[in-house]
């Protein structure tokens, strides 16, 4: 991936706003989107599966995390394409995963979405509690290594603003960009 400047990973808990914050920054920076969700919907379908069923997905991805992270973390990157500066890794969820990128992406950022109870419980749809999900034990250690750790309760604009400033490339970009 030496055609890519910079790498931001977003983690976080279910419906802690990750996925929101990556197409904002995206938007932002020019940036390519890759989702993990979206891979595991895809994987989902394939299998004759509903991608549409929270358990399902849960379970696909906790397996395919833990059987071969390699894997997925290559069907990721393999969407990008030549030219890509800034990519925005939405939705990790496994330390396996967290580990697997590290060692084969050398300019990787993780921000990390830490998001209330309170929060959370208000943009749980359904009879589905996604804290119940295994992935969510992984959450304390992906906390610990993020670089950037963000109040998911805060304004997605000031989100962005904070992942700018702390994120050397785009500071440069910016910098470019206003001459």
């Amino acid at each position: 991936m030496s055609w890519v400047d910079t790498v931001i990973g977003i983690a976080g808990h279910a419906r802690s706003g990750k996925s929101t914050l990556a197409r904002a920054l995206a938007d932002r920076a020019g940036g390519t989107v890759v989702g993990f969700g979206d891979l595991v919907r895809q994987s989902a379908l394939a299998r004759g599966e509903d991608p549409s069923d929270r358990r399902t997905l849960v379970a696909i991805g906790q397996e395919w995390a833990q059987r071969d992270p390699a894997g997925l973390c290559a069907a990721a990157l393999s969407s990008v394409g030549e030219g890509c500066e800034v990519l925005i890794l939405d939705g990790i969820r496994h330390i396996t995963v967290l580990d697997e990128l590290e060692r084969v992406l050398t300019a990787l950022h993780l921000v990390y979405l830490t998001a209330s109870e309170e929060l959370i419980s208000n943009r749980i749809a359904g009879s589905y509690d996604p804290r119940q999900d295994p992935s969510e034990r992984d959450m304390v250690f992906l906390e610990q290594r993020a670089e950037i750790v963000l109040d998911a309760g805060c304004a997605v604009a000031d989100l962005v603003d904070e992942v700018w400033r702390a994120v050397p490339w785009l500071q440069l970009q910016r910098m470019e960009t206003e001459k």
